[in-house]
C-alpha cells in the first residue's frame, strides 16, 4: 500500500495535453491545482468535483 500526497505521484506523470478530472477534498483539490499549474497543464484541461 502506497501512502502519501497525490501531488507527489502527479509529478512524476506526463500530464501535458491530457484533461485532468478528480475529485476529493478542499485541501487535495487546492494541492493537485497547484500541482497542475507548475506542470504547465491548462486550467480549461483541469476539472474537479469537492464536498
Amino acid at each position: 500500500m502506497t501512502k502519501g500526497f497525490v501531488t507527489d505521484v502527479m509529478e512524476e506523470m506526463d500530464v501535458l495535453g491530457r484533461k485532468v478530472y478528480m475529485c476529493g477534498p478542499p485541501p487535495m483539490i487546492n494541492a493537485a491545482l497547484n500541482t497542475l499549474g507548475k506542470l504547465g497543464v491548462k486550467e480549461a484541461d483541469i476539472h474537479y468535483e469537492s464536498a
